[in-house]
């Protein structure tokens, strides 16, 4: 073979490996993004949303109103990968496993998106209601007012 094509092939594999090193460094700072905002989210929860789904708990417990409070941690292990969320559940057995089937408003971080993205269901045991996301938030607009707020729409829909 010439050494003409041996550049050639030269050429060939170090164009490659050019791009393979590109797309690895932007894949790399993907995911760097996506830790840093993951990491946003968890003080965010500890910080703000959790505060305040334990004010309106703690209210609703004097009222004889049962509630639980439930934070999921993010699992991308298995074939269904979980997000880091909260969810605050409500009546007679909320702080049970199966919690996700009574009425409930959950915050739950989205890595890709990097926002809040919000959930609710009105559906209970013996009622019907509804179930579906309630929009999506930047961390920075993530507020105890705003989480009370829509926590407030879920109990208005099941107090009746």
């Amino acid at each position: 073979m010439d050494q003409d094509k041996k550049q050639e092939i030269d050429a060939l594999f170090s164009a490659k490996k050019t791009q393979e090193d590109k797309v690895k460094a932007i894949r790399e700072e993907r995911e760097s993004q996506e830790a840093e905002f993951l990491n946003s989210f968890l003080e965010l929860r500890a910080s703000v949303i959790r505060p305040a789904m334990e004010k309106i708990v703690e209210y609703l417990d004097c009222k004889g109103f049962k509630s639980a409070i439930r934070e999921t941690e993010e699992d991308r292990s298995g074939q269904q990968q979980t997000a880091a969320s909260i969810t605050i559940s409500f009546g007679p057995s909320a702080s049970s496993y199966s919690s996700q089937q009574h009425p409930h408003f959950t915050a739950r971080a989205d890595r890709s998106a990097e926002k809040v993205q919000f959930h609710e269901c009105t559906i209970g045991p013996n009622h019907g209601g509804h179930s579906g996301g309630t929009g999506t938030s930047k961390l920075k607009e993530v507020t105890e007012t705003l989480i009370q707020d829509k926590i407030m729409k879920v109990l208005r829909e099941i107090i009746k």
